[in-house]
């Protein structure tokens, strides 16, 4: 027994060091696993599902051993993706991707980005105007009165650039109508095909006479290209869109969600990215990891979105001029009331 209180301290050191030792040295898995942070994540595809589990398996599989505990739900774009959204609204998701640059903001609202994709190591790519070679067409002012392909109006290379460089060129961008010949100043026509395969179509199969040119993301243009060298042979690119890149989707997080734990999730995503493990992404067919997100990556896709048209320009001029002399004509009319005021 000891004899006093130093003595028994002594020996409650020695018995109670070891075991400080032992839970120092508690295997760092069953550690982290307290730790491990649970993440729902809505994987938005568009062509086969089963190629795109096992691509998420993995992934879902490295985040694991990273420290989190990763749900993966699986959903059609863009026929889901408003299901989507609600589910992150009502907490059932918690980060999603990749959304097109347009949804992101239509969604603004109520997600928050923290990354973007890179394909092809590129985090960006352009929107193309081709038209047929035989229709003597060489920029985009000989598309005036002509009809166009465009695939559809939430399509950032399909339809809201080609819209913003027609509109640059001063002309109006109208749909083509039954009762319209396709003959008009200052007017490019269009239809709609729904997706790039099919303006593609529309433009070299030549279905309906008077489909002239079309717009497609660059990227499919070239896949396109190398399948059929003839398609070169056929068509001539009128504007390459160098001069407006669209940055690539964006991967999401609902706005009440952990911000620490994004970072984190986020952190581990660029890491990935720039060290992946031996034939990770071999068989993503081109996407090849995550690029941080930065306030303005958007900005240009703002910018042609708001680009007026000719004649909403002229609305605009026409409003300034009336503004200016009926604010001309008040200032006349109040100074004849005080000059008639001093007499």
């Amino acid at each position: 027994m000891p004899r006093n209180f130093f003595e028994f301290g002594i020996i409650v050191f020695l018995i109670t060091f070891p075991t400080l030792g032992i839970c120092k040295n508690i295997p760092t898995q069953e550690r982290s696993q307290e730790k491990k942070a649970s993440i729902t994540f809505g994987v938005l595809y568009r062509h086969d599902i089963e190629a795109e589990k096992q691509k998420y398996q993995k992934l879902q599989d490295y985040l694991n051993q990273k420290g989190f505990t990763v749900k993966l739900e699986y959903f059609k774009d863009p026929k889901d993706i408003e299901n989507l959204i609600d589910k992150m609204k009502s907490g059932d998701i918690d980060v999603a991707g990749e959304l097109a640059p347009f949804d992101y903001l239509r969604f603004k609202k109520v997600v928050k980005p923290f990354a973007r994709s890179v394909w092809n190591g590129r985090d960006f790519y352009y929107s193309v105007i081709v038209a047929k070679k035989n229709e003597n067409i060489q920029t985009i002012s000989d598309l005036e009165g002509k009809t166009i392909a465009l695939s559809n109006p939430e399509s950032t290379s399909g339809f809201i650039y080609p819209r913003s460089m027609i509109y640059e060129k001063n002309f109006d961008l109208k749909a083509k109508g039954i009762s319209q010949r396709g003959k008009g100043e200052n007017v490019v026509f269009y239809k709609y095909y729904g997706n790039y395969k099919n303006v593609l179509r529309a433009i070299i199969e030549g279905e309906e006479s008077d489909i002239v040119a079309g717009s497609l993301p660059e990227f499919f243009f070239k896949e396109a290209l190398r399948n059929n060298v003839d398609i070169a042979n056929s068509l001539i690119i009128l504007s390459d869109g160098r001069s407006k890149p669209i940055k690539n989707g964006v991967f999401v997080y609902r706005k009440d969600f952990f911000d620490g734990t994004v970072e984190r999730f986020t952190a581990v995503l660029i890491n990935l990215t720039e060290n992946p493990p031996p034939h990770f992404f071999e068989d993503w067919k081109g996407f090849q990891g995550w690029l941080t997100w930065e306030d303005g990556d958007y900005d240009g896709l703002v910018r042609a979105m708001n680009t007026p048209s000719p004649t909403e320009k002229a609305i605009l001029w026409y409003l300034i001029i009336v503004g200016i002399v009926v604010l001309f004509l008040s200032s006349l009319f109040v100074l004849k009331l005080m000059r008639k005021g001093e007499r």
